[in-house]
């Protein structure tokens, strides 16, 4: 397994230039996450969150400030990222397997030598017998298995998660929740996570942050200091309720629950 990675952003900001003038989407953003952190992301819509990953990326330019990953500038692309959409976007013409290889052909390397590591990859979230199914034969978490496997083939230290089950019904996105808590604890991965989610970001994290409206600042890092490993049953825990509480008074929600 490679070395985990260690991200800091120092004072980051991102500004936009429109057809109205400057729209400053992020301002004087620091914080950092350690090895093997589970960090999640929430704020309102609009606050900068996906903009925040893409620029961890190197897919969108920073106006100020900067990201480090083990002490490196963050200046362009980085293909050591794992990343992981709110959509699947599997190719629908590539099985299961070719799906999850796919990122080994755009690294220009051997897709034959990563075959068995894509196997155990697809054993790790149950999926092994669908390995030479088309995307349309799978179900919505079935299909974001699949995506989470193919972030996952290159070994990448860190991984970046863009309301990864945004889309799927209450029962699969639980389900998905608990895959992925797995999956973390075994791959001992840095994940960076954003989420509409407050129960979502409680019951996942070892820290919560919280960003404001636009421009996106941060309001507070939360702790979640909830033992592991964490179960549905979590969910109805004083503690557990108390951090969500918490979370929606930030974002000026506890009137609405």
């Amino acid at each position: 397994m490679s070395a985990s990675q260690h991200l800091v952003f120092d004072a980051l900001d991102k500004i936009y230039e429109t057809s109205e003038g400057a729209l400053s989407a992020l301002a004087s953003v620091s914080f950092d996450v350690a090895r093997g952190e589970f960090v999640s992301i929430i704020g309102p819509s609009g606050c900068g969150k996906s903009t925040l990953l893409k620029i961890t990326l190197g897919v969108v330019p920073l106006s100020g400030g900067e990201i480090r990953i083990d002490g490196r500038v963050v200046e362009g692309p980085q293909v050591d990222i794992g990343m992981v959409f709110q959509t699947p976007a599997l190719p629908p013409w590539r099985r299961v397997l070719d799906n999850v290889l796919l990122p080994i052909e755009v690294l220009d390397k051997k897709p034959a030598d990563y075959k068995d590591k894509a196997r155990e990859l697809l054993a790790l979230v149950g999926i092994s017998e669908f390995e030479g199914s088309w995307p349309r034969e799978l179900s919505g978490g079935m299909q974001q298995r699949v995506a989470i496997c193919r972030a996952l083939i290159h070994d990448p230290g860190l991984m970046l998660m863009d309301e990864p089950f945004g889309a799927l019904d209450a029962m699969t996105r639980e389900n998905m929740q608990a895959e992925l808590m797995r999956i973390w604890e075994e791959a001992h991965k840095t994940i960076l996570f954003v989420t509409h989610s407050i129960d979502e970001a409680v019951l996942l994290s070892d820290r919560v942050i919280v960003l404001s409206p636009r421009p996106g600042r941060i309001v507070e890092e939360v702790t979640i200091e909830l033992a592991r490993p964490r179960t549905a049953a979590t969910r109805s825990r004083s503690d557990f309720q108390d951090y969500a509480l918490h979370l929606r008074q930030m974002l000026g929600l506890a009137e609405q629950v």
